[in-house]
């Protein structure tokens, strides 16, 4: 699918009438599937074009809502296109499509029919994803707004991989908004179940369950409980696509129970535990055997277990907010290989050693605290600190990223309000970690990494001026165990001085400025960590910078025009000659509207030429240009 102009402005129904067109051709109905499109607001349109460089980017999104007769009308269509212009054009496409009509035959019970198309395209892909999927259905729908929402269904599902098209009958039954009280407690639930039987062998299924049990007593004290499962089959075409019978299975089984506990212990005193256990298997195996490929011959199954516990308490006062917790962690991964079809015994051998160096384990201790100061209206204090460690290990013999790592992370703002005009807010972070690695073949990359961030930002606001600039300094210093025995690997620091501002001047009631700067001086070098000295091999500058000149137009619609400037230089230090050194800059003229048709209904248009310097010569020239629509009807 190429991206076209009139691909993205094609309006809705026009796509309903081609897919239906291509539905017929192929002879097969569509069946719709439940997607992942963000839920947004009935009858909208948005369409954005975003180009930056040699980057295009196209969204479209469309929803429409009528009453027709006594039923109820759906139209949803979400489509998001890539293209980088290179000499080998790269192409993707993502869309969703949707059609809903819902029609009233008695009190609480709907007949509707529903199609779907969904698309994903990537053209420098190795062609598996190239894929299409093509749905319809016909079903019933038993709403009891006060308990549950029943429904059942049967369709078609056509899909299209490459050139390999597969088809086939689906089921679909929903058991949605189930909701029970009793007592102190709230239930609530869903199950969904997904089945299609398509050709030459493949199937399609999705069955989901939730439940979730809450109960609240008496102020600040609350129970909850939640248990999610998920099983998932997808049978995909495998490499080469020109084998049309050959396919991959992966099935996907999750379990997720869920628990949380808030007691009031005290008046002021708060209790809070949270437990997370997440168990994930993904089994993948071949239809058959291909006498030359041993991998159709095994079925492989990735096995996940994680469980994640936090303890946590909380003061609360008219001026004082202190908490401190703990959060316990572990991970576990085993990868296994068993024999489908016959295979002989050293290829098997050969394979179940590489997967088996995959598996591993992880555990996390932590322990955090937060802590906030309100000393009076115009001063704010605030603390935060956390401890942890990581453990890593590998039960393969052949695997040595087994590692432990210690972790620090402190930080403190201070904040301070000197009049209804002016405050200011300052930080003060200190980072530590220390990576140790197990094994001795790469205990030479043992190394202490320290950062320190400090930062001062001033706030002055009135009713003509606002300023707000940021000043910070950043210190990475990454010193290793072993320097000394390995002259190979050395200590380095790298340190950073930031300034950054926004400015907006009311020069009249029509025209007003607005402002954005960025400034980045940068150094690197090597760190002699036990002198705390440093030779400075590299400096960066940097700088962005831009500028806008505007007029109001009515009550909320504004013209700009401006300048941007970016300008980056590197250059080498202590008498070394790196070949990376380089100065680049650009100046773009640039132009910002907003258009406001109402409230909702807005159209922003921002473009500017950027005209590049390399070494002080011209090198290139590059239009940019972002253009928003946003209209609700």
């Amino acid at each position: 699918m190429k991206i076209t102009p009139s691909k993205f402005y094609t309006f809705s129904l026009i796509l309903l009438l081609l897919h239906l067109y291509y539905f017929s051709l192929s002879a097969q109905p569509t069946f719709l599937f439940l997607t992942d499109t963000a839920q947004k607001s009935s009858n909208l349109f948005i369409n954005s074009l975003d180009k930056q460089f040699n980057i295009y980017r196209l969204t479209n999104y469309f929803a429409l809502s009528k009453k027709i007769f006594d039923g109820e009308f759906t139209l949803k269509n979400d489509y998001n296109g890539f293209l980088i212009k290179t000499n080998e054009n790269a192409i993707r496409d993502i869309e969703n499509f949707n059609l809903q009509y819902f029609q009233p035959i008695r009190e609480n019970l709907k007949i509707f029919l529903s199609a779907d198309y969904s698309l994903n395209s990537d053209s420098k892909s190795i062609g598996l994803n190239q894929a299409e999927r093509m749905k319809s259905d016909l079903g019933f729908e038993l709403d009891n707004p006060k308990y549950f929402q029943l429904s059942t269904a049967i369709g078609i599902e056509r899909n299209k991989q490459v050139t390999i098209v597969n088809y086939g009958p689906q089921i679909t039954i929903s058991l949605k908004n189930l909701n029970l009280k009793f007592s102190d407690f709230n239930f609530s639930g869903l199950l969904f179940s997904e089945n299609s039987y398509l050709n030459q062998g493949k199937r399609n299924s999705d069955f989901i369950a939730q439940a979730k049990l809450l109960g609240n007593f008496e102020a600040n004290n609350s129970f909850e409980l939640n248990l999610n499962y998920g099983r998932n089959q997808r049978d995909y075409i495998a490499f080469p696509p020109t084998l049309n019978d050959l396919f991959e299975r992966r099935i996907e089984n999750r379990i997720n129970p869920m628990f949380s506990i808030a007691y009031n212990l005290f008046d002021s005193l708060f209790v809070q535990f949270n437990g997370n256990v997440n168990s994930y298997q993904i089994r993948k195996s071949y239809n058959y055997l291909i006498i030359t490929n041993p991998q159709t011959a095994i079925e492989r199954t990735l096995s996940e277990q994680i469980f994640d516990f936090t303890l946590r308490f909380d003061y609360r006062s008219k001026s004082i907010f202190p908490s401190i917790g703990i959060n316990l962690f572990y991970r576990n991964e085993e990868n296994i290989l068993n024999k489908k079809f016959q295979i002989d015994e050293q290829s098997f051998n050969q394979l179940a050693l590489i997967e088996s160096q995959k598996n591993n384990y992880q555990s996390r201790f932590n322990l955090f605290s937060f802590f906030q100061w309100e000393i009076d209206t115009k001063n704010k204090f605030a603390f935060s600190g956390n401890i942890g460690i990581l453990r890593y290990d590998t039960p393969s013999e052949f695997n040595d990223d087994d590692r432990d790592e210690l972790n620090f992370l402190f930080n403190f703002t201070y904040s301070l309000k000197f009049s209804k005009l002016l405050k200011v807010r300052s930080e003060l972070e200190f980072q530590a970690n220390h990576l140790v690695f197990i094994k001795a073949s790469k205990s030479s990359l043992n190394n202490w990494n320290r950062i320190l961030r400090l930062s001062l930002s001033p706030e002055y606001t009135s009713e003509y001026f606002r300023y707000v600039p940021t000043f910070e300094i950043i210190s990475n210093y990454v010193s290793y165990d072993f320097e000394f025995k390995s002259t190979s690997i050395q200590s380095y620091a790298f340190r950073q001085f930031i300034y950054r501002d926004t400015l907006l001047i009311n020069l009249t009631r029509k025209f007003f400025l607005s402002g954005y700067m960025i400034y980045k001086y940068s150094e690197r070098g090597l760190l002699f960590w036990n002198d705390f000295a440093m030779t400075k091999e590299t400096e960066i500058f940097e700088l962005f910078l831009r500028e806008l000149f505007n007029y109001r137009i009515g009550r909320q619609n504004t013209a700009g025009i401006g300048l941007r400037i970016y300008n980056i230089k590197q250059e080498s230090k202590g008498g070394l000659n790196l070949q990376n050194q380089y100065t680049f800059y650009s100046i773009s003229p640039e132009t910002e509207i907003k258009i406001f048709l109402s409230n909702n209904n807005v159209i922003f248009l921002q473009g500017w030429y950027e005209l590049k310097f390399g070494d002080y010569k011209l090198i290139g020239e590059t239009p940019n240009l972002l253009v928003t629509l946003n209209i609700f009807f």
